[in-house]
C-alpha cells in the first residue's frame, strides 16, 4: 500500500498538479550533501526531476527500487571480455542508455545510491547459481542485480557471496 501511495505521490509531482515533494513530519529539510552536488552538477537529470532526496522518500527500500528500476531501463546487457569495473553515472545521470555487463550495472547502482546519501552501500563478488562471477549492489539488506527484475534481499538470491567492498571505504575488500 505504502508504495502505490509514494508512486501516485510522484505522479503527481511530476505532471505539476503537486507542486512540491510533501516533508515528513520529524524529519530533516537538509538534503544529503551528495544530494546538492548532483543537483549543482546534474539539474536537468532523471534523479532531479524524480527525487528530492531520500530522507523525503517513504524508506531506502523505496528509493533502491527505483534506482535499479531506472538504471535497468537504460541498461543493455553486453558481455566484457576484459573488466573494466567502470560506472555509468554520467550516462544515467543524462538519461543516456549504455552497454555493459553485470559489474558496470553494479557499480552504476553502487554509485548512485552512495552519492545520493544512502549508508551501507557496497559491490559484492558472488557466484551465481551456474558458478559463474557476478558483481552486484548492496545497500543495507537489499541486492540491486542486473540479473533480476527486481531488487530483493540479498541473502534470498542463492548466490554464493565471496567478497564485499564498502563505497565508503574504497578499495578494502572483505570476505563474507
Amino acid at each position: 500500500m505504502k508504495y502505490i501511495k509514494t508512486f501516485i505521490i510522484r505522479l503527481l509531482y511530476l505532471v505539476g498538479i503537486i507542486k512540491s515533494k510533501i516533508i515528513k513530519p520529524g524529519k530533516s529539510t537538509y538534503p544529503p550533501i551528495g544530494y546538492v552536488r548532483h543537483k549543482r552538477e546534474y539539474p536537468d537529470s532523471v534523479f532531479s526531476k524524480l527525487f528530492v532526496h531520500p530522507d523525503q522518500l517513504t524508506d531506502t527500500d523505496d528509493f533502491c527500487a527505483s534506482i535499479h528500476k531506472t538504471v535497468k531501463r537504460l541498461f543493455t546487457y553486453k558481455t566484457d571480455i576484459e573488466e573494466r569495473w567502470i560506472s555509468h553515472y554520467n550516462s544515467v545521470m543524462s538519461n543516456i542508455p549504455f552497454s555493459d555487463d553485470c559489474d558496470g550495472f553494479g557499480c552504476t547502482c553502487a554509485e548512485i545510491l552512495h552519492r545520493s546519501g544512502v549508508r551501507n552501500v557496497a559491490i559484492a563478488f558472488c557466484f551465481t547459481e551456474t558458478g559463474g562471477g557476478h558483481l552486484v549492489c548492496i545497500a543495507d539488506k537489499l541486492m540491486l542485480d542486473n540479473r533480476k527484475p527486481f531488487v530483493i534481499p540479498w541473502d534470498t538470491a542463492g548466490y554464493k557471496f565471496e567478497k564485499i567492498m564498502y563505497l565508503n571505504n574504497p578499495g578494502q575488500w572483505y570476505l563474507f
